[in-house]
């Protein structure tokens, strides 16, 4: 039996995001406003990925019961791989060690560890 993987079967975050806003345009897709909110609302709990850094607005239509368009605008969180893309930090107790010989050594050591994997499957 399969495990359910809930809101990324439908794909990743953003692409999650984009089925919502492209299903507000087309017809016979649910529209109203509170099931448009309890979605984005499910969105943001279940996911740490791309849709924290979002601000989400619906737009109601005149009566006010339905959604009519959806305006998403970036804003990342700061401290975030969104905005430091390619931090590392390694910790070791090599001191007397230059970054360069530091990186090697654990690339090294992550190709290792991966042909180990390999040999037991």
């Amino acid at each position: 039996m399969e495990k359910s993987t809930g809101l990324k079967s439908g794909g990743d975050d953003s692409e999650q995001l984009n089925k919502l806003h492209d299903g507000l345009s087309r017809p016979r897709t649910r529209t109203r406003l509170d099931l448009v909110w309890e979605r984005i609302g499910s969105l943001k709990a279940h996911s740490g990925g791309i849709v924290q850094h979002y601000d989400i607005t619906v737009v109601p239509d005149d009566q006010e019961c339905n959604a009519v368009e959806g305006k998403r605008t970036f804003n990342p969180t700061a401290n975030r791989m969104v905005t430091r893309p390619r931090v590392w930090c390694l910790r070791t107790k090599i001191l007397d060690a230059d970054a360069e010989h530091l990186w090697c050594t654990y690339i090294v050591l992550t190709e290792m560890e991966a042909v180990l994997r390999s040999l037991r499957s």
